[in-house]
């Protein structure tokens, strides 16, 4: 497999923007009328971002994005289903909204003082056809906190609390 990705930050003015290209192809397997076959599954992100600084330690953040994965089935000629399997194709849309405090400083490389922390939401939607009985939508709650406690000189304490729910 291989995986790629671009980046564009444009933070000129208060309002930070940001545009994203992922790109990850795995090698795997799937399965056809009970047997199993190789596959390669291509997946492409497609994102963009906008960042508003409230002052220097808190922030509000909102991405979305485009999420498409492709599952091509290799042929094989000893195993005759994978030569007439079609790819399978589904898209996804994403939303992301966060809060951000972040009032951490790096004394010296990965030696930090202070707290930070994210509360975000997440509504992720299946936008192409569904195929299956499942959901089509889901959310996400969650918050993610890391303390950093300085003990002696170069020597800190690191503590991190995240919790996650999801429904959907």
């Amino acid at each position: 497999g291989s995986e790629y990705m671009a980046r564009f930050d444009y933070l000129k003015r208060r309002i930070d923007y940001t545009a994203l290209y992922y790109r990850r192809t795995d090698v795997g397997s799937t399965y056809i009328d009970g047997g199993q076959v190789g596959a390669k599954l291509y997946t492409n992100l497609f994102q963009a971002g906008i960042k508003y600084p409230l002052d220097r330690i808190r922030s509000i953040r909102v991405n979305a994005g485009i999420r498409t994965d492709k599952l091509v089935t290799k042929g094989s000629a000893i195993y005759s289903p994978t030569l007439s399997a079609p790819d399978q194709k589904k898209s996804f849309s994403m939303l992301r909204a966060e809060y951000v405090y972040d009032n951490a400083i790096e004394k010296a490389t990965n030696i930090w003082n202070g707290l930070r922390y994210k509360v975000y939401i997440d509504y992720n939607s299946q936008i192409s056809e569904l195929k299956t009985a499942a959901g089509k939508n889901s959310f996400n709650f969650g918050w993610d906190a890391w303390y950093y406690y300085p003990i002696l000189r170069n020597f800190i304490w690191a503590g991190r609390f995240a919790s996650d729910f999801s429904w959907g």
